[in-house]
């Protein structure tokens, strides 16, 4: 591949603290000042899809190996970040000397997603063989077979994003013509609330860029699903871990309430209860009572009276379970 001339300012080479410094500009974008970042969420009128971020966080974990398997090529996904701002201003954002293409979705709408100039020639020279570095990174619009190759890579990665969605929602994103990223800029209004994932992925010494826009308004199908809260899943079925913390969960203690009766009382009488009063609970001798954790209960049972004058309870059924004839003797050794 051609080089450029590297002794521009910020693009000297050395050590490798040196070629980090002269990329400074293709790392993430920099986080807004605090009264800025507080006025943008004030004016943008937008609910955060909880699920969304889950989505995203294991797009990072994935996009790696996925670029190994399917490009060839090792990297490293070392950082992101998730922010919900202007589809104008995340546009503006995107490297001039990079890669766009909107993709249209299954569900309604189009999503962006672009490449920087040093992930798109990081990329094309792992790609072809080569160990490329600062010197590869070229500092112009890309050519038509480049952009050939970014099409490739951007379909990849569409596809991973498909699959981790599709795990919610069904969905299926199709790319378009690769453009530079001021041409997608007119796709959406400049105010449209955007959902703007930053990825970046290291290919050798070179700290590249990946972007993923999402306007709010192609994810409006999909809200319900990604505004859900995420509760963890399953595991799986590592017979290693599973025994792991199946031997720390039976060495954990816990603390239970034996309850017998909740009643409800007006407020006056409860005011007018003074010492020597009876009240009457309203409870009989055939009456359950529940044990409880953590303000749930999860057991009911018939409670007596041992021979040594303790009170206990024999358990006769699990919570949510219905009640069936019981024996209500009263509980010996």
């Amino acid at each position: 591949m051609s080089s450029i001339d590297l002794t521009e300012p910020g693009l000297q080479t050395g050590s490798e603290a040196g070629v980090t410094e002269g990329f400074e500009s293709l790392r993430l974008s920099p986080a807004l000042p605090l009264e800025e970042e507080i006025i943008a969420r004030a004016s943008a009128n937008y609910e955060p899809l909880p699920m969304l971020e889950v989505i995203f966080g294991r797009l990072v974990t994935s996009y790696a190996p996925m670029l190994k398997s399917q490009g060839g090529f090792l990297c490293e996904a070392t950082s992101h970040k998730l922010s919900y701002q202007s589809w104008g201003r995340a546009v503006e954002a995107l490297d001039e000397f990079g890669v766009a293409a909107i993709a249209a979705s299954s569900q309604g709408g189009d999503i962006a997603i672009a490449f920087d100039g040093a992930f798109l020639h990081g990329a094309i020279g792992s790609m072809l063989g080569g160990k490329p570095g600062p010197a590869d990174v070229l500092r112009r619009v890309p050519s038509t077979l480049e952009k050939a190759f970014a099409h490739r890579l951007i379909q990849d990665s569409l596809s991973q994003l498909s699959q981790l969605i599709s795990r919610i929602v069904e969905v299926n994103f199709t790319p378009d013509a690769v453009e530079a990223p001021a041409q997608i800029n007119s796709f959406h209004n400049g105010n449209a609330i955007t959902a703007v994932l930053e990825m970046q992925v290291q290919i050798g010494l070179l700290p590249g860029r990946v972007s993923i826009l999402l306007p709010m308004q192609t994810l409006e199908p999909m809200r319900p699903q990604l505004g859900k809260m995420f509760l963890g899943e399953e595991l799986g079925r590592d017979i290693g871990w599973r025994d792991h913390f199946a031997g720390h969960i039976s060495g954990a203690s816990m603390t239970l309430t034996a309850e017998l009766h909740r009643l409800s009382l007006p407020l006056a009488d409860v005011l007018r209860w003074q010492p020597g009063a009876v009240i009457d609970l309203g409870i009989t001798e055939d009456h359950e009572a529940s044990l409880i954790c953590s303000e749930r209960a999860i057991l009911h049972g018939a409670t007596g009276r041992r021979r040594n004058g303790r009170l206990a309870m024999r358990i006769t059924r699990e919570a949510g379970e219905p009640t069936e004839g019981e024996d209500d003797d009263i509980l010996t050794d």
